[in-house]
């Protein structure tokens, strides 16, 4: 779940404004595209209870700001620039935080922020920016899209993201216009209220990632094998799920035929959400993976497994162990080693014990292992060899 947790100013009310500024949108850039609001303002001043400006539940308990976030770690490493929503004098800065926390803890607070003070006593914050992208100082005059810092993760954060804070003189301001607030938009073009679903980015990955992994979007390789990569992972990235949503995925071979597929209940809803699912590196060939949300196909990536043929990463330096798949035959060689036993044990992908072969080195210290006498079916295994006072393992595609 990804929700964002921030300083709580001691008062909380809704205030009616008059002669209000009117304000740009805070972010270089386009929303939807390449940046998303996650929470709005939370209007219900009960403990427990939730109340966005539209009279949803776009928000979290007590949130006192707009929060808009990036797509990743990698977006933010980029540099997106965060402008004065309307002209101003800047009253407070605060740049030398940590920028990268994916954590949060409330204690925080903004960590990194700018503060500008607006006719009409109006006052905007612009929270856990980057640290060092301060690009004004207490006392400057801003216009309306003066840049002034780049979008960070400092203070109470978990996502790289802006949080945007309106006050007057002693209230909270929702700038957004909507059927639960008295106050009208302060937006020169408000953006519409968006509760629907969508992809923000998916892809792959060769092992089993953490949430922390996926949210610096790491490279996404469409070529896997069993000599560098340890499983397929599927991963996206999106908005608007709601409790009750299904996710399922599917593995497909390029010919259509299913290989696993597994489906999933979301019981509870979310803005910005990271979903994964992984399987085992499964047979050399082409392959297909499917992502449906309540069973409509919301994206797909292709990829491709190569084969071992042969394949040698023993991780003992002097001993070479190679796989023909034609010959179903290990050989493993141990310079200078003759008349050693070599002893085989195959697993398959669970773990579970296929059989054990053995053979031993000739006067070459070349030792070959028949493996076609076993009757299981093509995939992947795991393999151990113990020679002599060695040992070591690797992975083939029978």
């Amino acid at each position: 779940m990804l929700r964002y947790f921030f300083f709580l100013l001691p008062l909380f009310c809704v205030a009616t404004v008059v002669g209000q500024p009117t304000f740009r949108w805070p972010l270089e850039g386009t929303l939807g595209k390449d940046f998303f609001v996650v929470n709005y303002v939370d209007h219900d001043t009960a403990n427990g209870l939730l109340r966005d400006n539209h009279c949803g539940v776009q928000t979290y308990d007590g949130h006192q700001g707009t929060d808009i976030a990036l797509r990743s770690f990698r977006q933010m490493d980029s540099g997106v620039t965060v402008v004065a929503a309307a002209p101003g004098r800047v009253f407070g800065v605060v740049d030398t935080a940590f920028d990268r926390n994916k954590i949060s803890v409330i204690a925080r607070g903004f960590g990194n922020w700018i503060g500008i003070a607006h006719p009409g006593g109006i006052y905007t914050y612009y929270a856990h920016i980057r640290r060092g992208s301060a690009m004004v100082n207490v006392g400057d005059s801003v216009e309306a899209g003066t840049p002034i810092a780049l979008v960070g993760s400092a203070g109470n954060s978990t996502d790289p993201h802006l949080h945007f804070e309106v006050w007057n003189d002693s209230a909270i301001i929702d700038p957004f216009a909507g059927p639960c607030n008295s106050v009208g938009s302060f937006w020169i073009n408000q953006p519409e209220y968006d509760t629907t679903f969508g992809v923000i980015g998916h892809g792959l990955l060769g092992w089993v990632p953490t949430l922390d992994t996926l949210r610096e979007y790491p490279s996404q390789p469409k070529t896997f094998s069993p000599a560098a990569d340890t499983a397929v992972t599927f991963w996206i990235h999106e908005y608007g799920v709601r409790a009750g949503d299904t996710s399922r995925i599917e593995w497909r071979r390029s010919t259509g035929e299913l290989w696993y597929e597994w489906t999933f209940a979301h019981d509870a809803g979310y803005r910005y959400y990271y979903w994964w699912s992984y399987i085992a590196l499964p047979p050399a060939g082409d392959w297909q993976v499917r992502y449906f949300l309540n069973n409509q196909l919301v994206a797909s990536d292709s990829f491709s497994v190569n084969g071992l043929s042969p394949v040698a990463q023993p991780p003992i330096a002097e001993t070479n162990v190679k796989y023909n798949a034609s010959s179903k035959h290990v050989t493993v060689q141990l310079p200078e080693a003759a008349g050693i036993p070599v002893r085989l044990q195959l697993f398959d992908v669970a773990g579970s014990h296929i059989g054990t072969a053995q053979a031993e080195t000739d006067a070459a210290g070349v030792a070959q292992i028949r493996l076609d006498s076993w009757d299981i079916p093509h995939g992947l295994y795991a393999v151990q060899i113990v020679a002599g006072s060695k040992q070591l393992g690797c992975v083939i595609s029978y």
